[in-house]
């Protein structure tokens, strides 16, 4: 079931120089969301901008969720500094639930990670983020160091690099969302019917109205829908 709803920021916290996290209130998403899924925000009351933005959900609170707001352009400059938002949500299709996995992300798209490791922390058995430099934000407070592994491109953490060159255990089930680049390096380390792919794309109705999000299928013949079908696909199942 999706609901709209419309909520209070409660608190934001710097991620880093172009992120925000984003605590909202919730009536119903909170207890309904599950990881992988996203919500549609409205960026205001007037027709510019006309079209919602989606969201990875981070995490959820009792009566709230956490929102990583990735900050692009003026629709996304709006919602990071509203005191209310309207919502839609909880949307599309989120990680199967599975034993022994990792997390990969990169970027944003450590948002729905965040989630599935809060969500089920006895199941995953390492998680790799990447980012250009440290963020600000202390990602111990959600991930225990000992299973993190904190990746960047400019050195100012302990692995230097993409997340890519840090990967172990390519036999186990990984579960993955950041810039496409970084899927398609995974695509070549580890068999497809192993990794389950969180796409990040310009969805602007959520619902599979607009087909603004297609990804063609794996065997070539037509076309998924990031919102409805999605945005969690195995990634045989898909062409990127």
């Amino acid at each position: 079931m999706i609901f709209f709803e419309t909520g209070t920021v409660l608190k934001r916290e710097t991620f880093d120089s172009d992120k925000l996290l984003i605590k909202v209130e919730s009536d119903q998403i909170w207890q309904k969301a599950r990881p992988g899924q996203f919500v549609e925000i409205r960026v205001n009351s007037r027709l510019d901008p006309l079209l919602r933005r989606p969201f990875s959900i981070a995490f959820t609170d009792e009566s709230s969720i956490w929102l990583l707001i990735q900050i692009k352009g003026k629709g996304s400059k709006i919602i990071a500094n509203s005191s209310q938002l309207e919502i839609m949500g909880p949307l599309g299709n989120g990680f199967p639930e599975l034993e022994n996995v990792s997390l990969v992300g990169g970027g944003s798209g450590i948002a729905p990670l965040i989630f599935y490791y809060k969500t089920y922390p006895d199941r995953v058995k390492r998680v790799y983020f990447g980012f250009k430099t440290k963020p600000n934000f202390n990602l111990y407070k959600l991930i225990p160091q000992k299973k993190l592994v904190l990746v960047t491109e400019d050195g100012s953490t302990e692995f230097r690099g993409l997340v890519t060159q840090f990967i172990e255990c390519k036999n186990d089930v990984h579960l993955v969302c950041g810039p496409t680049p970084m899927m398609k390096a995974l695509n070549k380390l580890i068999s497809s019917d192993k990794l389950y792919f969180s796409l990040e794309s310009y969805m602007g109705c959520g619902v599979g109205i607009c087909m603004g999000c297609a990804v063609r299928k794996g065997d070539g013949n037509g076309y998924y829908r990031v919102c409805t079908e999605g945005p969690v696909f195995r990634a045989d199942k898909i062409l990127l």
